[in-house]
């Protein structure tokens, strides 16, 4: 079984937010693959889907982007989860919208919400997504918190079924993935 985890914050006032870029594909994912509805799990919302004949756990942790670890950390304790049946999915204010990133180590660049997990798991080798959603205007943390433009919200969503197709290629083999999400200058879409 793989474990995606989408980071985000909970509650209705962060819905559409570029720090909830993650949230926001698993929910698109849920719908693409006719997904039970989320059920409460390990301090996260969960939904197991089929994805290329594989299982695969979509996690939203609710605790908030910061302390997304603790959620993490739930499933290493009681499901033996291990960091390469694990991906994060997450925002990053460091590439521009449309760009998508896959790397299957390094350090968190910053965000908050994988320096947590990265903690957790005591080491850097922890697979992420990063979609972008740059570039930042005006103070960073108002901006990853206020909700997306129609236009920019319209436009990240138009990425959402060429990363679907990108992590059908990452069940079967994360070196083609990373082929795919990594070249071309990155652009999606």
């Amino acid at each position: 079984m793989y474990f995606f985890f989408g980071l985000g914050n909970p509650g209705k006032e962060f819905k559409a937010t570029p720090h909830n870029v993650g949230f926001e594909f698993l929910d698109y994912l849920l719908k693409e693959y006719n997904g039970p509805k989320w059920k409460k799990k390990n301090l996260s919302l969960t939904s197991e889907i089929i994805i290329e004949g594989e299982r695969v756990l979509l996690v939203k942790p609710m605790t908030y982007m910061n302390l997304s670890g603790n959620s993490v950390k739930q499933y290493i304790l009681k499901d033996d989860l291990k960091k390469e049946d694990f991906l994060v999915i997450l925002d990053d204010l460091n590439l521009p919208l449309g760009r998508v990133r896959l790397r299957l180590k390094g350090s968190s660049g910053g965000h908050k919400g994988l320096s947590s997990i990265l903690n957790v798991f005591g080491t850097l080798e922890v697979p992420r997504l990063r979609i972008g959603i740059g570039p930042k205007e005006g103070d960073a943390t108002i901006f990853v918190l206020t909700p997306f433009p129609k236009e920019k919200l319209e436009a990240l969503e138009g990425l959402f079924p060429d990363i679907k197709k990108g992590l059908e290629i990452y069940l079967k083999n994360k070196e083609e993935a990373m082929k795919y999400f990594n070249t071309k200058n990155n652009q999606m879409g």
